[in-house]
């Protein structure tokens, strides 16, 4: 059986995994002039006071209103924690949905999300990707796990994979 251009042997399990876009950045939490809020690099609607000024690994979601997002505005941050000393400053992505479109003279992705969260309209994310994650990558795919990091709030595929995404 296939899946998603995976092949499935026969009696093995395979669990779905649950579509999401999920930014990770271990940094100091900031306010600029303007009273905007940034983790690190990446802009945030609002800190808790609690970790204004502090260093910190945050879970951040970005914004869903856009059409179509390939740099991060406004995200919103739901987690955090006091980063350790051992831990370096830096931001990084998950994101697990549908591909839409890969295209590999550009070396962008067009991947569609579908929350499981109530309230949630699906929503597209452009990904930049470098040569080599591009390369690796198979149009045909239907469900994609995409990671990499951010570069000044630009999304940046580092390995692309197919995923088991319905």
């Amino acid at each position: 059986m296939t899946i998603s251009s995976l092949n499935v042997l026969p009696d093995s399990a395979i669990l779905p995994l649950p579509h999401s876009a999920v930014v990770t950045v271990i940094g100091w939490i900031t306010q600029d002039a303007q009273g905007r809020f940034f983790v690190g690099q990446v802009p945030v609607h609002d800190a808790p006071l609690k970790w204004r000024g502090k260093r910190v690994k945050a879970t951040i979601y970005p914004p869903t209103a856009y059409p179509t997002l390939q740099i991060l505005k406004g995200c919103r941050l739901v987690r955090a924690r006091a980063a350790t000393r051992h831990e370096k400053n830096q931001a990084s992505f998950r994101i697990v949905g549908h591909l839409i479109r890969a295209e590999k003279g550009l070396q962008s992705l067009s991947i569609e999300i579908y929350p499981q969260a109530a309230g949630i309209p699906r929503f597209k994310m452009q990904v930049r990707t470098s040569r080599a994650a591009i390369t690796e990558c198979d149009p045909s795919w239907t469900g994609v796990e995409v990671t990499g990091s951010l570069i000044d709030q630009m999304l940046l595929a580092e390995k692309i994979a197919p995923a088991y995404a319905p």
